[in-house]
């Protein structure tokens, strides 16, 4: 079975990027400066970019069949990941995520279209990769499947990374697997206070050895 740096477990998506000079107001029609479609998801855009650094990589999810799934999956397969275990769902329609990014201040809009895809089939060639990796790096995309991914990490020594989402319903079991934690400000805002400082500190009681708050 082939070792791996970092194996990725979660949602795979496309994106559709709009960078426009100013954010449109109620009823205004804008011009984007440029636009791109691109492959996307929490843990998947960091695995491709683990990928484009040099580590050896795998991921674990599922798209919907037809174009953007084929995009989606193409996106990881060009930056050298291994895809064997990303599922494709007949008849399903993939996640598509609308993306507004101001320029001038680098702010983001994204609204987040999780198509009709249904939960992550677990199998054993899942749970082989995670078993011979160093670290996997997981979203919330599928909360009760990825839970079930990080705790089996967990238990066979492999280091877990997480990127949690504030609306996942189990978000505090993942805080309390992660070796090394990656939440948004929302996330703090929305489960803690405005303190940043604060909620890192308490998040460093809750289990994770390193915290990132994005």
């Amino acid at each position: 079975m082939e070792k791996y740096d970092v194996v990725g477990i979660g949602g795979v998506t496309v994106d559709h990027l709009n960078v426009v000079d100013h954010f449109p107001e109620k009823d205004e029609k804008v011009v984007p400066e440029w636009s791109s479609i691109q492959g996307g998801g929490q843990a998947a855009t960091a695995i491709a970019c683990l990928a484009r650094l040099g580590a050896k990589t795998s991921f674990i999810g599922t798209v919907g069949k037809g174009a953007l799934g084929e995009c989606a999956i193409n996106t990881l397969k060009d930056e050298g990941v291994d895809t064997s275990c990303i599922v494709v769902q007949e008849d399903k329609a993939p996640a598509l995520s609308s993306i507004i990014i101001e320029e001038k201040v680098g702010s983001r809009t994204i609204i987040a279209d999780r198509g009709d895809l249904e939960e992550l089939a677990l199998c054993d060639d899942m749970y082989n990769k995670i078993k011979n990796a160093k670290m996997i790096h997981s979203d919330a995309h599928f909360p009760e499947q990825n839970l079930e991914l990080v705790k089996f990490a967990r238990e066979n020594g492999v280091k877990v990374c997480v990127d949690a989402e504030p609306h996942t319903p189990n978000s505090e079991e993942f805080v309390h697997h992660a070796d090394l934690l990656i939440v948004s400000r929302r996330f703090v805002e929305e489960k803690f206070h405005h303190d940043y400082e604060k909620a890192l500190k308490d998040l460093v009681v809750m289990e994770p050895k390193i915290r990132l708050i994005t």
